[in-house]
């Protein structure tokens, strides 16, 4: 049947009778399409930008092994050791060593031109030789440099410097004046040619070994760095390694990919995260929007229909000449969707680029770009599945189709029978549960039920989460019936109301006389707009209040109460950053006051805590005393000032300061795992309290003698042996960890409020007498930084300011300094633009309820064309009847905007107590502040809209002569 062109043709013309109705039904059905292919295209560029963005400058390079212990370099038979090491040869990791700088690029300017420069930019010097096996797939490193003095270039440095093959180019580090090389080539980036330090370089420089050894100062054989790269195994994918696999004393392994990859990541999912949640409901909201189309469709085939049947055409092929019209409808919206999104999503990854990706970088130095990608497979494949899911609801719709009663049908004419209703008994049903569900909801919101539901989910167990969420949406549609059948019952109350306001007590009563009459059209389209509001008003509800608190508290996040923190490896690195503050006039102007701060972690054992734990100490210092930004929790009531329960601890050992997390118990953490609440207090401490403290020595991340030896080839009898000795040596460094090395018995002067860092957390303050005690037992995690943290007091409103300073730690070779005011600052910004993108994308899904409504209204004029001529012959005005249109789609619109705005409050406070219960108990509590403005703002502009979208069909209802009327009924 579906073969046959009169079918097609059929459905073509019947298309094109109807202009309006068909295009109100594309672009209705096309915005859900619209919005999630948006996101997909969005998403899809965070992919495919990250994966762009480290081949270009990793390539095959995994990892990034730096000297450590005072060096700033390695030694001839340290990168010996490494190249050699046989753990290398077993895994497959190829390695390459490198002298790596950051420099000034200056390209010399004719006479009569300035010079051009850059700074930051990537030096590299290596073997091209053994770069080229490193990474084959780099075609310029195939070939060594005919001399020393040339270099090769990237191409973005190129770019930046207006380099071409032959220029000249200046190089300049901190150690030399500036020293001219020829450029050999420019090529692309990729891998070692686009390698980046990580501190914002705008480009590489690759250079001779020697050459780049001699401009570094070091000696015959050194070496800055050493690449590791990925395993030769064809199975290996980049990432299953998420650290470097070996140890070496005098190396720290950097992995800028793993922390570029878990930048994107984090960019990625989040977004994608707000994106699924919008484009859910726009996709439930949109197929709601086609399913009543089709019917409003069959509707008004109801009549044709029957005569087709009556004249002798089986079920089978009405069905097929419906889903034809229909599938053509359906075909048109999905393709102008899919269209529209790829440009609105390509348009959106610009808008990121250039409004917003500049900010973060200078907030948080992220420099991931974000480039637009748009791959036609990924677009289809989602288009494809709506198109699928959207041709079923047409094929069942198709099958009522079949089903029309002829006689009944014929006899009641244009617009059909008003459909079978259910009975009294079903109606008070319905009731009775929508009620229930109501009632349900608002006992879990008034008496915090819900939250406590919601408190107690668990990835094992979702239960919770889902009964809290199924009865919320539940009773939002519950809600909307009852609101709709109540309001039909109080038409009389609204009818002597309206007559204050000059409406006629005709158009009261006509307004609710027919969407009761189409109930079931009447509550989807109000369901439309109730989901759309529910969501939105629920993310506005939870998220105003919470940017709130965060960009109001921006500022008062420190590090170990200083503003900024420069991790440093060895005493020789705190001496570089000490010089350099004290030579370089900037930041001896912006930098208020700096200390150093070196803490360790200590295994100890407690009956004041539960059981033994790892605990992060510090020593204090008056250099640090005297700018840090602390709070004192409480303190003991020995002590009048803060000042002097500081100085108890700095000068006797028989006093500590703990951070306020301590003055909480285990058991005031509900949200905690029982590892997550080793160490904390069996009871809550209080200030004065004495607690008695074994030490022990810990050697968990020292490597063991035999680790060295384990990958040589090996007898069977020497394999025994070093079993032996392997059981021997773990036994042996079991019983000194377990062997205690002192006990103290502390008082605690006091807690301190403080922010719980990522690293050091929950610090101990302890006085220099027990630092020199127990610092020879102290140890560091892998990625704790082994010397300690260089604490800048700064002006963090000074962002200018702060700028420079990051500049010039970047250009002197520190690219971690650490701001956390500016990194929330950063992430407030990421949030905003998220609610942004959010806000958006909800507010184009109204839409899909307005294009409802535009659809119901105008079918109603003309399925009631019969009526409104009528009422026009009995005396009825062209006002009154203007008033009953733009009545019945006010209740319908508003009804459901509000009972969303509603429910979505509820969802939204809901959410936020759940987060304000989850919160730590030293966590300042978050202000609940309803966001009014946002709220009556977003649902005024909506209401005023579905107001506008009535007055068309109320004019168009007006424009039909009584006459002109029952022609077209007839």
């Amino acid at each position: 049947m579906l073969k046959s062109k009169i079918i097609w043709k059929m459905a073509w013309l019947n298309l094109r009778r109807q202009k309006l109705h068909t295009v109100l039904s594309v672009i209705g059905g096309s915005i859900g399409v619209t919005l999630i292919i948006a996101a997909v295209v969005f998403y899809q560029s965070f992919d495919y930008s990250g994966k762009r963005w480290v081949d270009a400058h990793f390539g095959p390079i995994e990892w990034e092994l730096v000297p450590v212990s005072g060096q700033d370099s390695f030694r001839s038979e340290q990168v010996k050791e490494i190249v050699g090491y046989p753990g290398h040869r077993s895994a497959g990791i190829a390695t390459l060593p490198v002298v790596k700088m950051s420099a000034t690029a200056v390209k010399p300017g004719l006479p009569g031109q300035g010079k051009k420069a850059a700074d930051r930019m990537t030096v590299l010097g290596l073997d091209f030789a053994a770069a080229s096996g490193f990474d084959p797939e780099s075609g310029a490193l195939r070939s060594a440099l005919s001399r020393e003095d040339q270099a090769v270039v990237s191409e973005s440095a190129a770019a930046l410097l207006g380099l071409a093959p032959g220029d000249i180019v200046g190089i300049r580090t901190g150690r030399h004046d500036t020293v001219y090389v020829q450029v050999a080539e420019v090529v692309t980036e990729r891998g070692i040619t686009g390698y980046r330090d990580g501190s914002l370089s705008p480009g590489t420089i690759l250079l001779d070994e020697r050459f780049a050894r001699r401009l570094a100062g070091l000696a015959e054989g050194e070496y800055s760095s050493v690449f590791a790269a990925k395993p030769a195994n064809p199975e290996y994918r980049s990432g299953d390694l998420s650290s470097y696999p070996f140890r070496f004393e005098f190396a720290a392994v950097v992995n800028q990919k793993e922390t570029a990859l878990t930048t994107l990541a984090q960019w990625k999912w989040t977004y994608a995260s707000v994106l699924a949640l919008t484009n859910g409901f726009a996709a439930v909201a949109g197929i709601l929007l086609i399913r009543q189309i089709l019917l409003l469709q069959l509707d008004f085939r109801r009549e044709s229909v029957a005569v087709l049947r009556a004249i002798g055409l089986r079920r089978r092929q009405v069905r097929f000449m419906f889903f034809a019209e229909a599938g053509l409808l359906i075909t048109f919206g999905t393709v102008a969707g899919a269209l529209a999104g790829s440009a609105v999503g390509y348009g959106i990854t610009r808008l990121f680029q250039a409004n917003f990706a500049d900010t973060l970088m200078r907030y948080s130095n992220l420099s991931i770009p974000l480039v637009p990608y748009l791959s036609v497979r990924t677009v289809m494949l989602p288009a494809a599945c709506l198109l699928a899911v959207l041709l079923f609801a047409a094929w069942w719709i198709g099958g009522r189709a079949g089903k029309v009663p002829i006689v009944e049908t014929l006899r009641a004419g244009t617009g059909g029978t008003p459909g079978r209703k259910p009975g009294k008994s079903v109606r008070l049903a319905l009731l009775w549960i929508s009620f229930a569900l109501v009632a349900g909801h608002l006992y879990d919101v008034i008496s915090g039920a819900g939250i406590r539901r919601l408190n107690e989910a668990r990835p094992e167990s979702m239960v919770p989460l889902l009964s809290v969420l199924a009865l919320w949406l539940l009773a939002s549609v519950a809600m909307l019936y009852l609101a709709l059948n109540g309001a039909a019952r109080l038409e009389s109350r609204f009818r002597r109301a309206g007559r204050l306001i000059g409406i006629a007590p005709v158009s009261w009563m006509m307004a609710f006389r027919y969407p009761r009459q189409k109930m079931q059209r009447s509550f989807a389209v109000a369901l439309m707009f109730s989901l759309v509001f529910t969501i939105l008003t629920a993310v506005i509800t939870y998220a105003v209040p919470m940017m709130r608190f965060h960009e109001a508290n921006a500022s008062a996040k420190t590090v170990f109460g200083y503003a900024a923190a420069l991790p440093y490896e060895s005493g020789l690195e705190r001496s570089r950053i000490e010089a350099l503050i004290g030579n370089d006039a900037l930041l001896g102007r912006k930098i208020r006051h700096h200390a150093a701060m070196e803490p360790f972690r200590l295994d100890m054992d407690s009956p004041a805590f539960t059981g033994k734990a790892s605990f992060s100490m510090t020593v204090l210092d008056e250099a640090y005393l005297k700018a840090a930004k602390l709070t004192l929790h409480s303190r003991a009531p020995e002590f009048s000032t803060d000042e002097e329960a500081w100085n108890a601890v700095l000068r006797s050992d028989e006093y500590v300061m703990l951070h306020e997390v301590y003055a909480y118990a285990a058991e005031d953490w509900p949200d905690s795992s029982s590892r997550s609440r080793s160490g904390l207090p069996v009871r809550r401490l209080q200030p004065g309290d004495t607690i008695e403290l074994t030490v022990y020595p810990n050697y968990s991340f020292q490597p063991f003698s035999f680790e060295s030896e384990a990958y040589r080839p090996m007898t069977e009898e020497e394999a025994r042996m070093m079993q032996k000795k392997m059981l021997e040596e773990i036994e042996e460094r079991r019983r000194k960890q377990n062997t205690p090395v002192g006990v103290r018995t502390l008082k605690i002067a006091g807690f301190v409020s403080m922010e719980r860092q990522d690293l050091y957390n929950q610090l101990w303050f302890v006085s220099p007498a027990f630092g020199a005690s127990f610092r020879e037992y102290g140890y560091h995690w892998p990625d704790d930084p082994k010397g300690g943290y260089y604490l800048l007091d700064v002006d963090l409103q000074d962002l200018d300011g702060i700028h420079e300073i990051q500049e010039t730690f970047l250009l002197a070779g520190f690219d971690s300094l650490h701001i956390p005011a500016l990194e929330q600052l950063a992430r407030s910004t990421m949030d905003r633009h998220m609610y942004a993108i959010y806000v958006a994308f909800m507010i184009v899904s109204v839409v899909i309820g307005m294009a409802g409504l535009a659809i119901a209204q105008h079918r109603a004029v003309r399925e009631r064309a019969r009526q409104l001529a009528m009422m026009r012959f009995i005396g009825i005005g062209k006002k009154q009847i203007a008033q009953m249109f733009l009545l019945e789609g006010m209740w319908i619109g508003w009804t459901g905007i509000w009972n969303g705005v509603l429910f979505g409050t509820s969802g939204g406070y809901m959410l936020f107590s759940l987060m304000e219960i989850s919160r730590p108990p030293d966590a300042p509590p978050i202000p609940f502040d309803y966001p009014v403005v946002q709220v009556a703002a977003v649902a005024l502009i909506a209401m005023s809209a579905a107001w506008l979208l009535n007055v068309w069909p109320a004019r168009k209802g007006n424009r039909l002569s009584p006459a002109e009327a029952i022609r077209i009924a007839d």
